[in-house]
């Protein structure tokens, strides 16, 4: 499989990916998205990608580091840059 990114679902995917129970990857990119801050990805066993999560500023911007998925699923991830203090942020996405 392989997959090509068109901007708006992220631009500069430089970090690793992380593999769930089913078979799904998950990942961030540098930037791209609807505010061009990044995203956080989905991409199935099948090659669909959802885009979970596009960062805004507010939320954090510029994730360089991949996901985590816990038993249940949950990613974590970091930012490293915005949020309140313009010094990046933790995050949870719960599917």
């Amino acid at each position: 499989m392989s997959f090509t990114f068109l901007g708006s679902d992220g631009f500069d995917p430089n970090a690793g990916l992380a593999l769930d129970t089913q078979g799904n990857l998950f990942g961030t990119t540098f930037s791209g998205g609807a505010s061009n801050d990044g995203v956080a990805f989905e991409i199935t066993a099948e090659g669909d990608e959802t885009v979970l999560h596009s960062f805004a500023g507010s939320d954090g911007a510029t994730p360089y580091s991949g996901l985590i998925v816990d038993q249940q699923d949950v990613l974590y991830g970091t930012t490293g840059f915005r949020g309140t203090s313009n010094q990046g942020t933790v995050f949870e996405l719960v599917q």
